[in-house]
């Protein structure tokens, strides 16, 4: 297989060192935007790491173009 990349992120151990979001105000401790390391154009990703009772911070959802009649 070809045409892929592997970006190695640290063990999981080490993802609560990371302090990042996609906006500032959504930053937090434990959150790793891996897209910025990335050649990635359509695609967010991030790598969290969450204490026991902690929440993702943000929800959200993407609606879908509905189709002509």
């Amino acid at each position: 297989m070809t045409g892929y990349e592997i970006t190695e992120i640290g063990g999981l151990d080490q993802w609560r060192d990371h302090f990042g979001g996609f906006a500032p105000a959504r930053s937090r401790d434990g959150r790793r935007v891996v897209d910025h390391e990335l050649a990635m154009q359509f695609i967010g990703l991030t790598a969290n790491a969450l204490e026991p009772g902690e929440q993702a911070g943000y929800w959200h959802t993407h609606s879908w173009p509905t189709p002509e009649a």
